[in-house]
């Protein structure tokens, strides 16, 4: 387990993306491959009891957020 998972109760399947500055974080599902971003407070709570869902299904679709990476239509 790491420093992330034991202070926020994070199940070992997450594992952090950044640094956790600013009271938010990302973690990847190695499991499922879903990508979910946890703030401390309600959003934490929430995804802790189940009562919230990744906001991106795969570690793809994650980056071409992260990164604004979007096909452009040609016309």
């Amino acid at each position: 387990m790491n420093v992330a998972q034991l202070t926020l109760g994070l199940p070992e399947a997450y594992i952090p993306l950044d640094s956790f500055e600013g009271e938010a974080g990302f973690f990847y599902n190695r499991q499922t491959g879903e990508v979910v971003l946890v703030e401390l407070g309600e959003s934490i709570e929430r995804f802790l009891n189940g009562e919230s869902k990744p906001q991106w299904a795969d570690f793809s679709a994650f980056l071409e957020w992260y990164f604004v990476l979007e096909e452009e239509t040609v016309h």
